[in-house]
């Protein structure tokens, strides 16, 4: 388990610059000051040369959220 908060210190804007089919546009995203993370992982199963785990990955802010996960099949020889 992992958890920390982030203070972004370098302003709260992203410009980027996208080029398609020759046109190139720009766009800026405001990010988030602020923001916590969480880290969540655990080993469902093992036995043998399999092991199974979970984990979870979050991020927290005053205008975005994101949430992902990942479950890992492992066989070793």
């Amino acid at each position: 388990m992992r958890l920390f908060s982030v203070n972004v210190l370098s302003g709260d804007d992203v410009t980027i610059d996208e080029t398609r089919y020759g046109t190139k546009r720009w766009f800026t995203e405001e990010l988030d000051d602020d923001y916590f993370v969480a880290d969540l992982g655990m080993t469902l199963y093992s036995a043998g040369n399999f092991d199974m785990s979970l984990s979870y990955n979050g991020r927290f802010g005053d205008d975005t959220d994101s949430h992902g996960g990942r479950l890992r099949l492992e066989w070793k020889q």
